[in-house]
């Protein structure tokens, strides 16, 4: 006698989640479908299609941002042994460092390095003075 009343019980439920998924359905297939284009099918008919024509013409040419303008390269490359190689890396400075700042990390780095290494650097702070320069 539970079992029965227990299975009339699921039965009742199933039959409400069928008939509330049924009645969702329908209502998804028959209500009024929204324009993608943000206008309802009232405006089309009411404005034509000249109008929006020109309307969408006039949106054409006011930009909605600045054109971009020219990027600074900071970054100073050289070559040295076939590799190319960043300046302002080499001396261990931020890249588009005051005159000071690479004066003095070349200065430093000099002092460290021995005499092998002492021609990469120079070439490294040829490399910033001449793109300075010229």
């Amino acid at each position: 006698m539970i079992i029965k009343a227990v299975e009339d019980i699921s039965t009742n439920f199933y039959l409400l989640n069928a008939l509330v998924v049924v009645g969702l359905i329908i209502y998804l297939l028959w209500r009024k479908p929204q324009s993608r284009l943000g206008a309802s099918s009232r405006s089309l008919s009411k404005k034509g299609l000249k109008e929006l024509a020109r309307e969408l013409e006039d949106m054409e040419k006011t930009p909605d941002r600045e054109p971009p303008q020219e990027e600074i390269q900071l970054n100073v490359m050289f070559n040295w042994n076939g590799h190319s190689w960043d300046a302002y890396e080499v001396l261990g400075i931020p890249a588009g460092s005051n005159l000071n700042q690479v004066t003095k990390a070349y200065e430093e780095e000099m002092v460290k390095m021995d005499e092998e290494s002492r021609a990469f650097i120079q070439k490294a702070y040829q490399a910033i003075m001449t793109q300075r320069n010229g």
